[in-house]
């Protein structure tokens, strides 16, 4: 291949990230805003600390995306796909089940093949 047409081939980069990676970053950065100052419940340092691994899911699903070469929208949508399809939840109740059924085998504890073994713990140091 021509080095001067090689360019043409690969994705438009900033600092090693594709813009979808810097999408995903500013997504985060925004989702750990709007949970640190709008939605959580919880204290100062609880908020600051939860919002970090909140905002952290966006950026290290597009980062895990580049070095595991998995496409997570690709992954995502399957998993809706085949959360989707017919019959995976069945409307209703389901079949009535039993449960457990104990039965009785024939062994007995006075049995001699049955009966527990004595140990010796001075024995086992000798």
């Amino acid at each position: 291949m021509n080095s001067a047409y090689k360019h043409l081939d690969t994705k438009l980069k900033f600092a090693e990230l594709t813009i979808t990676q810097w999408f995903m970053i500013m997504l985060g950065v925004l989702i750990c805003v709007l949970w640190c100052v709008y939605i959580s419940p919880f204290g100062t340092y609880l908020t600051l600390g939860t919002g970090v691994y909140i905002g952290a899911i966006p950026a290290g699903l597009a980062l895990m995306s580049t070095f595991y070469e998995v496409d997570v929208a690709v992954f995502v949508a399957a998993a809706v796909r085949w959360s989707r399809l017919d019959g995976r939840f069945v409307p209703g109740p389901g079949p009535e089940t039993l449960g457990y059924l104990v039965q009785a085998t024939g062994f007995s504890p006075d049995d001699g093949d049955y009966a527990l073994a004595t140990l010796d713990p001075a024995a086992l140091w000798e």
